[in-house]
């Protein structure tokens, strides 16, 4: 079959316009370093480009979540530690308060020294994290943890918890109310009013230092639970930690070789088209010459 002269030059334009958008796509991948610039590129490997891209993202929100959440475990320990320290010097004005030689005025003299401690402890349990929430109120983080009035617990049972991985969600896990034994506070001030007040008797006297003693003893193991729970939080961040640091190599590995290009093999590409595209233009205006010769003929 005999094509004609127009075909052939239709051809060759065709050609050579296909070798000069290669050309250019492969001169682009060459400046930029990604192979796929578009879905139309590689719709395959475009979806999964994407879905690595946001397993990237998640797996940097879960890392921000958790270095979230460890700051305001580390908020709470610091706080705890004060708990304990403050407990354990109300306690050695409690053994105080046995020594038979206590007379009224050394009495109230502690009761004072309590009531300062007391207070201390209540303004640890609302400890704010730099938002201005009150750590230890559990989902009513807006309500301080306790009332410097009353001594009850304001906020609620309920852990607030955020996600750090992806099927896996922690909180503080700790509030003020299950910091101390039921009704701690409001205890130890009821005992300290009847230690400072010069009417009590004997008898009140003795019952309200044993209340204390025994109400002391109970709340400083419920405060060394909180901090093995906080210790055991944070043990599992860090651990997560490590994971989410695994993740991320293998994701930012998975981007590459779906984005990346192999320099060497794009380099080859380029100078192949390039000849391609030269050999293409060398026979095209060969025919061209060819055609125009035979028409002035």
């Amino acid at each position: 079959m005999r094509i004609s002269t127009n075909t052939i030059y239709q051809l060759s334009t065709s050609q050579m316009s296909a070798l000069q958008e290669k050309i250019s796509q492969t001169s682009q991948q060459a400046s930029t370093g990604k192979k796929v610039m578009t879905p139309q590129d590689d719709p395959v490997g475009s979806a999964k480009l994407l879905e690595a891209k946001q397993a990237i993202t998640m797996n940097d929100q879960y890392s921000v979540n958790r270095n979230a959440l460890k700051y305001t475990i580390g908020i709470a320990n610091v706080a705890l530690n004060g708990i304990q320290d403050t407990m354990q010097s109300m306690n050695e004005q409690i053994v105080n308060l046995g020594n038979g030689t206590i007379n009224s005025s050394n009495r109230q003299s502690i009761a004072l020294t309590l009531q300062s401690h007391l207070d201390h402890l209540v303004s640890l349990s609302n400890t704010k994290d730099a938002a201005g929430h009150y750590i230890f109120s559990g989902y009513k983080s807006d309500t301080a943890s306790i009332n410097a009035s009353t001594y009850a617990y304001g906020g609620d049972a309920n852990n607030a918890l955020i996600q750090v991985d992806s099927s896996t969600q922690l909180g503080l896990g700790v509030n003020a109310n299950s910091m101390f034994s039921s009704g701690f506070l409001a205890q130890v001030k009821t005992s300290i009013n009847t230690l400072s007040n010069a009417a009590s008797t004997d008898a009140q006297i003795t019952t309200a230092i044993s209340d204390l003693a025994t109400k002391f003893s109970a709340s400083q193991v419920t405060v060394n639970a909180a901090q093995v729970t906080l210790g055991t939080s944070e043990n599992r961040l860090t651990s997560m930690d490590s994971i989410g640091s695994e993740r991320a190599l293998a994701y930012k590995d998975a981007v590459s070789s779906l984005e990346d290009v192999d320099y060497n093999k794009v380099l080859s590409d380029l100078a192949r088209q390039q000849l391609q595209l030269q050999v293409a233009q060398k026979t095209f205006t060969q025919i061209s010459n060819l055609s125009i010769f035979n028409y002035i003929k």
